[in-house]
């Protein structure tokens, strides 16, 4: 066997948390950004957390380390992928809730 396979660390995927149910007065839609459109994210304002509507219950979305930035994949409404700085999201959906 080859030495650098033995000593590889094993890849484990992360376990996709799903909520069922969620409190809508604490939801806002993420509708457009920088942009691009969506149609199946919201973010919790009390929680802090971005979330993906999937058939009928809504998945976490949970950054990824890349480097030393936090970042998140969004597919718009027309089926591409943008990353963007998880951090800079959340400040900018805090900027939001001030607003209004």
């Amino acid at each position: 066997m080859n030495e650098n396979i033995s000593q590889r660390k094993p890849y484990n995927r992360r376990k996709a948390e799903y909520v069922n149910e969620l409190n809508t007065e604490d939801l806002i839609q993420l509708v457009e950004y920088n942009g691009h459109q969506f149609d199946r994210y919201y973010f919790d304002l009390k929680t802090d957390t971005l979330y993906l509507l999937t058939r009928n219950k809504y998945k976490v979305v949970k950054p990824i380390l890349v480097g030393k930035l936090l970042v998140v994949s969004l597919k718009t409404t027309s089926g591409k992928n943008i990353n963007f700085s998880y951090k800079k999201l959340l400040r900018e959906f805090k900027e939001f809730e001030e607003v209004e």
